[in-house]
């Protein structure tokens, strides 16, 4: 289908009502684009750039006892760690990375990285995290336009490793996340690439359907607070594979 639908949900909670739920797994059925955007992490201009081209927008409720936590960081001018800058498209950023020059800053690179949130789900030399994969060779893999792609539309190809799926239980409950584990016991799930520790496991006499996604896990728009500059810093340190020596900092 062209375009996607956009369910935003808070960080840490996930989906937050079996109706967002089950619209997800609809939509996964009907094989349209999902994207999740992530409310807590994005300030009022960001979500509109981000679901501004979604055919339809779907926005959970969530737990009352969550409400007071949550309220300051629905978007309605409420601070946010870093401005909100653009929302980057390959066309925007092609040129620069198809002939990434020199001079580049490895230790920006290195920061944003961080800033991105690159590093809560992908290994980079001895740091990061899992849920999604090592990157540490990625140049071996990829080249700057490619990554970038990877970076800003990572729904176009996702690993048969790191696809997603929706789990679907005897009593209804639907769960969307990566299969960490699977035996005939048990099912070991993450459910929020922005929350690695936000694991769950699931009795295999619970389950009644999975159902794979054409979706990634990994958010749109997580350039969206970096300048241009910033971007080919962090391109630089993912292709030097964090060598500080590299010639892309000479």
């Amino acid at each position: 289908a062209d375009g996607y639908i956009a369910i935003c949900y808070i960080s840490q909670y996930g989906f937050c009502d079996r109706l967002s739920q089950a619209l997800a797994l609809g939509a996964n059925k009907a094989e349209a684009q999902v994207q999740l955007v992530d409310i807590r992490a994005s300030d009022s201009q960001e979500l509109s750039a981000l679901v501004g081209d979604a055919k339809a927008v779907i926005v959970p409720t969530w737990p009352s006892q969550a409400n007071a936590e949550i309220q300051s960081a629905v978007p309605t001018g409420s601070p946010t760690p870093r401005k909100f800058i653009k929302n980057w498209k390959i066309d925007d950023l092609l040129t620069d990375v198809t002939n990434l020059p020199s001079g580049r800053s490895f230790d920006v690179g290195k920061r944003m990285f961080t800033t991105a949130t690159c590093i809560q789900c992908h290994r980079f030399g001895n740091i990061g995290g899992i849920l999604g994969p090592d990157i540490t060779g990625a140049a071996r893999r990829y080249s700057p336009p490619v990554l970038l792609r990877e970076i800003i539309d990572p729904s176009v190809q996702v690993s048969d490793q790191f696809k997603t799926h929706s789990i679907i239980t005897l009593q209804g409950k639907i769960y969307q996340g990566r299969i960490l584990d699977q035996n005939d016991k048990q099912l070991t799930v993450a459910i929020d690439p922005k929350a690695p520790s936000a694991v769950i496991e699931l009795q295999a006499d619970d389950i009644d359907e999975i159902l794979p996604s054409k979706t990634s896990m990994m958010p749109l728009g997580l350039l969206n607070t970096l300048t241009r500059e910033e971007i080919l810093d962090l391109l630089a340190y993912i292709q030097s594979g964090g060598n500080p020596d590299h010639e892309l900092f000479k």
